[in-house]
């Protein structure tokens, strides 16, 4: 049995137990197209099926045809939401997305940044040398991902996803995701299959989508789109242009219910962090307020609203789950340099690049609160 003819056989399931997803391995033929991990979304745990190779991806192509900012495509872990804000826009290239329909299921979309860093991480068809700086930051997987090292994450295991292998990733092409660049309107994030560098500028796609499981022994169905957007109901055109464009995967997810948390007025979630060797960890809740002092002062104002400024790891999954809460500017985190005393880890709100700043710097500052997972 080739590997079209494992998903052709697996496509007319329609559920999964929650000890079933927890079996999966990359590659294994699921819900129509092959299990890539598990990324975590704003209301729980889902699995990320990567559609087959054949009808799930497409050429290179523009991720869309004007440089308009598509505001409600800036998700880092939900492309679903993305890739139907993209056809609204007009976008050839979430149009057919949206309307794709392979092995029985029809809610196909292009990965979130997250969601397709995760492919790879788990899919990589080569034993090339990855890219090492900040490459691999993933606050939305589960495990966390952490910067990539040379030689980590390796080739999958998985023979299909090999180089050459009937369902590879090109590895000398770079795949577009469905989240708009948040620096620049003409831009969105694509990730590399080469070297695993995700960069936000325009080149190939494929398509993807999910599944949920709940707790351990139940059985659910397989989600499909809850907005639908009919191409009989939308009009569009497409004007060639004149830059190199990139290929596009689909996905598709399953779903962990979450604990009821009592949020106070004012106080927004923000979203789940594994502990240490995928413990249960915290979950984040970020307070009301937003000051700009030196960094110790604005630890002193944390601590008296009842909190804390975020870890370096909490800054990283507030700018992928609550970017709307944050101006476009650097906010301290409680995180010391380890090279000077004087420094101090911030975050950028506009592009989410870290830095360690002086101290003495009149930064922004929001506080948060952990409750135990």
């Amino acid at each position: 049995m080739n590997a079209v003819t494992a998903v052709e056989s697996t496509a007319a399931r329609t559920t999964i137990s929650q000890a079933a997803a927890n079996a999966l391995k990359a590659g294994d033929p699921v819900g129509g197209g092959f299990y890539a991990g598990q990324i975590r979304q704003a209301d729980g745990l889902y699995i990320l099926i990567v559609a087959p190779k054949d009808g799930g991806e497409h050429e290179d192509t523009v991720w869309n045809a004007n440089t308009k900012r598509v505001d409600d495509a800036r998700s880092f872990f939900d492309g679903e939401a993305n890739t139907i804000a993209m056809g609204r826009a007009g976008s050839a290239l979430g149009l057919w997305a949206v309307g794709l329909g392979i092995n029985g299921f029809d809610d196909w979309y292009l990965p979130a940044r997250d969601e397709l860093e995760l492919v790879y991480r788990n899919l990589k068809p080569t034993d090339q040398d990855n890219y090492v700086w900040r490459s691999g930051e993933n606050p939305s997987s589960v495990p966390v991902g952490y910067p990539y090292t040379a030689d980590s994450p390796a080739k999958t295991a998985a023979e299909a996803f090999l180089a050459g292998g009937p369902e590879a990733f090109d590895d000398e092409s770079h795949y577009w995701t469905s989240t708009q660049s948040e620096s620049y309107s003409y831009g969105a994030w694509f990730q590399g299959f080469g070297n695993g560098k995700p960069e936000r500028r325009p080149q190939e796609l494929r398509v993807s989508r999910s599944g949920r499981p709940q707790d351990e022994g139940s059985v659910i169905q397989s989600f499909g789109r809850t907005a639908a957007l009919p191409l009989t109901h939308m009009e569009y055109s497409m004007t060639q242009v004149a830059e190199k464009a990139v290929m596009t995967t689909a996905v598709t997810m399953v779903m962990i219910p979450e604990v009821s948390l009592a949020l106070a007025s004012g106080e927004v979630y923000a979203g789940h962090l594994l502990g240490k060797d995928g413990e249960a960890g915290h979950h984040v809740i970020l307070l009301p307020g937003d000051v700009s002092m030196p960094w110790k002062k604005a630890m002193e104002w944390a601590s008296s609203v009842g909190g804390d400024l975020p870890t370096r790891k909490e800054q990283s999954l507030l700018f992928a789950n609550r970017p709307e809460e944050f101006k476009r500017e650097w906010y301290w985190s409680n995180t010391q340099s380890e090279s000077y005393s004087y420094h101090a880890w911030s975050q950028d709100f506009g592009d989410g690049v870290q830095y360690d700043g002086r101290k003495y710097l009149e930064f922004r500052a929001r506080a948060v609160r952990r409750v135990p997972a």
